[in-house]
């Protein structure tokens, strides 16, 4: 038999559960990058398994079908949970949506909450581009991407909600409208066609995406300079 391997930090060898969350992750990683460079429909588990060094059987074994691979991959996007050592978090569970959820201004609620969800879309915007193309021809993609675009929107509302509550939204606009327009313009389509076709920076987006929803949601727009 042979010895288990003393890979841990600690120097003990790793549990079959942190096994288990290694293999995951270099599946998810291998995706992550068939995706990236071939889309959904150009991604196999097949070429999956090849990229991550696994049998093919075992990412059948672990995630079953394509489609729930790429809403696993999608969740793992979100929370960060795809680098070793990698503390996955909800973005609902985070510290800066806690400071955007109890901020004193609106200026102050709306610039916690788009400094801190932009790595979010960092990570994300890739993989839910190629869902987003996907879902136009496959059901059970489209399922999946509708699964995460109905908790995008719960926290957007949540955040315009509270806007329109205690701050005020801009007169003339309700809950419903400034949410439609918040998931347009700080979502992956915007986010890649300004840092990918126009070369734009990770913070030069947050920047323009701030003072763009600042002044089409709220009702005390920011001074110009």
């Amino acid at each position: 038999m042979a010895e288990a391997v003393n890979d841990n930090s600690d120097g003990r060898a790793p549990t079959r559960r942190e096994r288990a969350a290694r293999t995951r992750r270099t599946i998810l990683r291998a995706a992550y990058a068939e995706i990236a460079d071939r889309g959904y429909h150009g991604m196999t588990m097949q070429a999956v398994a090849d990229r991550g060094g696994v049998a093919v059987q075992t990412v059948y074994l672990v995630f079953r079908t394509k489609a729930q691979l790429l809403g696993e991959l999608l969740s793992a996007a979100i929370r960060g949970d795809l680098d070793e050592g990698s503390v996955p978090t909800r973005p609902q569970e985070s510290e800066w949506f806690r400071e955007a959820i109890a901020a004193g201004s609106a200026h102050e609620m709306l610039e916690r909450f788009v400094r801190g969800a932009v790595d979010i879309w960092a990570r994300v915007a890739v993989v839910h581009e190629a869902a987003r193309v996907a879902a136009l021809t496959d059901p059970e993609v489209a399922t999946v991407l509708a699964q995460t675009e109905g908790w995008r929107q719960d926290d957007y509302r949540r955040v315009v909600v509270l806007l329109d509550e205690h701050h005020g939204l801009r007169p003339g606009l309700d809950v419903d409208r400034a949410t439609q327009v918040f998931l347009t313009l700080y979502g992956p389509g915007v986010y890649l066609s300004m840092t990918q076709e126009h070369g734009w920076t990770h913070q030069e987006y947050a920047e323009w995406v701030l003072d763009a929803l600042s002044r089409l949601l709220l009702e005390d727009a920011p001074a110009e300079a």
